[in-house]
């Protein structure tokens, strides 16, 4: 469901226009992991890591430009959605609510 972000393209009612979803910034971030823990295990794990985000990184920017990739995701109808609310008990006495849309 995701398609190129252009200008021209029509967009349908009642949706949210989110970026397309990509595994790139998980690579990104187990690379600066790796290339951490290799301070204080070894230097090998340091240039995989390094070598992963790089990699991680080239791919994530390849993938958002020239075109950035989006989804269009429906709406549920306003009356439809529920409210949500969720309670802490603390004490016998205390009741907090919280109220979440």
């Amino acid at each position: 469901m995701s398609m190129p972000a252009k200008p021209g393209r029509p967009v349908p009612n009642n949706t949210i226009e989110l970026p397309a979803p990509t595994a790139w910034p998980m690579v990104v971030a187990l690379g600066v992991t790796l290339a951490c823990a290799g301070l204080v295990t070894n230097a090998t794990v340091s240039v995989v890591g390094v070598i992963l985000a790089l990699a991680g990184g080239i791919g994530w920017w390849h993938q958002v430009l020239p075109e950035e990739q989006v989804e269009h995701v429906p709406l549920r109808p306003l009356a439809a959605r529920a409210i949500s609310s969720m309670f802490c008990h603390c004490s016998a006495r205390e009741r907090f609510r919280f109220r979440w849309e």
